[in-house]
């Protein structure tokens, strides 16, 4: 199920849009041996628009750690455990905290702390707003925002295509990509067998809205 999420209500020279099918998201992580890649959902998308459907003032999404996947229950747990617990009292990163089922306590230092990661368009790099393209247009643009993850919140802009569907000029597909540094969220993620996993983390997100 997706669900709306929001700082607060739209103002009144605002309006919020709905999710049109389902967003999706891929991501690809190199290591040792090669390059791990994986999916996560379901996601949560957030948007608004002028009162006139012109511009995209605002867009939110939010990733549940627990929906991060990769093909590998194994990898999968070991992801989780270097995104999502508080290093300051798990046991974690000094050894490994998964189970033999590939899980983690539900209870207690070493259960999920940070259960998502976020990214909000934010004011605090301009421009905010962005002129919506008209039917069978599209629109490349740079989003100035905020990622969250690990507790951790770091400014950026995120590279997209918008643009508006030729049959249904009503809904509007975002479509971008991102990498991000695990060293700048200050996250670790330790190796298993000798394998290591490298820095920088490729992000791919679409989803589309309408009023």
């Amino acid at each position: 199920m997706l669900v709306a999420f929001a700082a607060g209500p739209a103002s009144a020279d605002e309006k919020t849009l709905h999710v049109a099918g389902r967003p999706d998201i891929e991501w690809s992580l190199p290591y040792t041996l090669g390059t791990h890649r994986g999916t996560a959902g379901p996601l949560t998308v957030y948007a608004r628009s002028d009162a006139a459907g012109t511009e995209l003032t605002s867009v939110a999404l939010r990733i549940p750690i627990e929906s991060l996947h990769s093909g590998n229950a194994k990898r999968d747990c070991h992801l989780k455990e270097a995104l999502g617990l508080d290093y300051s009292v798990s046991r974690y990163p000094k050894a490994h905290v998964c189970d033999g089922q590939d899980e983690f306590p539900p209870a207690g230092p070493d259960r999920l702390a940070f259960s998502a990661i976020v990214f909000e368009m934010s004011s605090v790099l301009a421009p905010l707003k962005f002129v919506l393209p008209a039917a069978g247009q599209k629109s490349e643009v740079e989003i100035p925002g905020t990622w969250t993850i690990h507790g951790v919140s770091r400014t950026a802009r995120v590279k997209a295509t918008v643009s508006a569907d030729g049959a249904n000029p009503a809904v509007i597909r975002v479509q971008g990509e991102h990498t991000l540094s695990l060293a700048d969220f200050g996250v670790v993620v330790k190796p298993f067998l000798m394998v290591k996993v490298g820095d920088r983390v490729d992000v791919k997100f679409s989803f589309a809205v309408s009023p």
